[in-house]
């Protein structure tokens, strides 16, 4: 489904984190307009990239996996291509170089993502919660026209450009990948 403007700016109100609504709104109304689709309810429930691509029919490489990472100085959202892998060394030294220590790294807890309004499979950055963490972008992600994403939903998917996560008030472009699937 394309969405006009006006639509695309309406739904993008409900899940930009609200100081940053105005400025958002303008970016898609003026580079990503016809590059935005949204689609609710668009198949059965997924909580997995895995299943996500399949459902949608759509590539590996095609699909945005967001996972947000527990580190000592708060929480990073990782935003990487559905066929690729996080480097634990590689998000250490990352964590190093914005917070400036080392640390143990994990998935954030279904009660640490309970308090972000997601829930496992549902991690997206579009989403009010999550828009003002640091976000930490796979330069591969850029590789693609057009990612798929969840909603926010377990049934329902985004599909936009990743130029779109640049506009996040924090963001890093580094490599933290440690292999693809194929």
């Amino acid at each position: 489904m394309i969405l006009s403007n006006k639509v695309v700016v309406e739904k993008i109100t409900k899940i930009a984190l609200p100081t940053r609504i105005e400025h958002l709104s303008e970016i898609i109304q003026t580079k990503f307009s016809e590059k935005f689709y949204w689609k609710p309810n668009a198949h059965e429930p997924v909580n997995n990239c895995e299943d996500a691509i399949r459902v949608r029919g759509i590539k590996p490489h095609q699909e945005l996996k967001s996972i947000m990472l527990k580190l000592r100085g708060g929480f990073l959202l990782f935003h990487l291509r559905g066929n690729e892998r996080i480097d634990p060394k590689k998000v250490n030294k990352i964590h190093r170089d914005i917070f400036g220590n080392k640390t143990k790294i994990r998935l954030a807890t279904d009660k640490e993502l309970s308090t972000f309004n997601s829930i496992k499979g549902t991690v997206n950055p579009l989403l009010i919660s999550l828009w003002n963490l640091h976000h930490v972008i796979s330069p591969t992600v850029f590789q693609e026209s057009f990612v798929w994403t969840n909603d926010g939903e377990l049934n329902g998917y985004v599909k936009f450009s990743p130029k779109l996560l640049l506009e996040a008030q924090n963001n890093s472009v580094l490599d933290f990948i440690q292999f693809r699937d194929e």
